[in-house]
């Protein structure tokens, strides 16, 4: 597996991706309707002002993703908080989550 930051360009794969996560009952707290275009965008717009988001691919699938951000409150600027970490349904069990 290789590792890269996610950038903009990365916003269809994203999109598949996490709603795939989605699918699986418990994967994530957002339901598959609600991973759309606008929710990506602002996401990867939050990472790179905020935060980090980290994916982890084979060849150019994501297989799994981790991104967190700093909260908006200046008194919280030194944490990360809304970390998430997703890993595609098929490679569960496959240390692609630890890995990251």
């Amino acid at each position: 597996m290789r590792i890269r930051k996610a950038d903009p360009h990365d916003a269809l794969l994203l999109q598949a991706f996490w709603v795939a996560v989605a699918t699986v009952p418990g994967g994530i707290a957002r339901n598959v309707d609600e991973i759309t275009e606008a929710y990506i965008a602002d996401l990867l717009n939050t990472c790179h002002t905020r935060g980090l988001m980290l994916l982890g691919l084979e060849e150019h699938r994501i297989m799994a993703a981790v991104h967190a951000f700093r909260p908006a409150p200046a008194a919280l600027s030194s944490t990360l908080s809304d970390l998430t970490i997703g890993v595609r349904p098929a490679a569960l069990g496959k240390r692609f989550g630890q890995d990251l």
